[in-house]
């Protein structure tokens, strides 16, 4: 089964019909059906939906059915615009309440299948899709077209690419390390700092890390009047 989700759903609760969700041709959005079971369908199909406002107590809702067709993404702006958000249905007690207020129709619910990912693996709500796009039919790579909208397409395909450049980032780390040998020899400083590339490169999986050493202005300080004691201006 692929994995389906709520955004606020703590439970995992699912209501799924025979042999759903499939996944068929890109589903990735839910809809309470006649029968009041839950099945996948292609999000820009546009068809009444389910709404919820939270009550008091927090844990209950109240459902509301919006006879209007609407695909799923302008359902659910629907609802956090006049309620709270989607139909969400944790336990059998809310679905039965649902039940009680549904219609005749097929509507959407808050249930979805968030099938999109960036190449890092981040998950993100924006979206830019062209008209009737993601349709699926094409494949699951997402190429940007001249006005900048999104199209699914075979990721074989051989197109142009975008490349984002990953700002530097800074981090200073406090060592504190007991040897004999003389830290401030530069050979040994040079030899300290292979060493903690390789291991940080490997507990981080970050290659290429740049390395350096700072010395606390006391420590500078310190170490400019013992070479003063060493050698003695004359």
């Amino acid at each position: 089964m692929v994995k389906y989700r709520c955004v606020t759903s703590k439970t995992g609760y699912y209501n799924w019909g025979t042999n759903r969700p499939d996944n068929y041709l890109g589903e990735y959005c839910v809809k309470a059906k006649l029968n009041h079971l839950w099945d996948d369908g292609k999000c820009n199909y546009e068809v009444w939906f389910l709404c919820y406002t939270a009550t008091n107590p927090a844990s209950q809702k109240t459902y509301v059915l919006i006879r209007e067709g609407k695909n799923w993404k302008n359902a659910q702006t629907y609802c956090r615009t006049h309620y709270t958000d989607l139909a969400m249905m944790e336990n059998a007690e809310e679905q039965a309440n649902m039940t009680s207020v549904k219609g005749i129709n097929s509507a959407w619910i808050g249930m979805y299948q968030e099938a999109w990912r960036w190449s890092d693996n981040r998950d993100s709500s924006f979206r830019n899709w062209k008209a009737n796009k993601p349709d699926n039919n094409q494949g699951y790579c997402v190429m940007s077209d001249e006005k900048y909208q999104w199209e699914d397409l075979h990721c074989k395909d051989k197109l142009p690419f975008w490349c984002q450049e990953v700002p530097k980032q800074h981090i200073l780390m406090k060592l504190k390390i007991q040897t004999d040998a003389d830290l401030s020899d530069p050979a040994v400083n040079g030899k300290l700092l292979q060493q903690l590339d390789a291991l940080l490169s490997e507990t981080t999986g970050q290659a290429h890390l740049k390395l350096k050493w700072k010395i606390q202005p006391r420590k500078q300080e310190e170490e400019k009047e013992k070479a003063e004691d060493q050698c003695p201006l004359k």
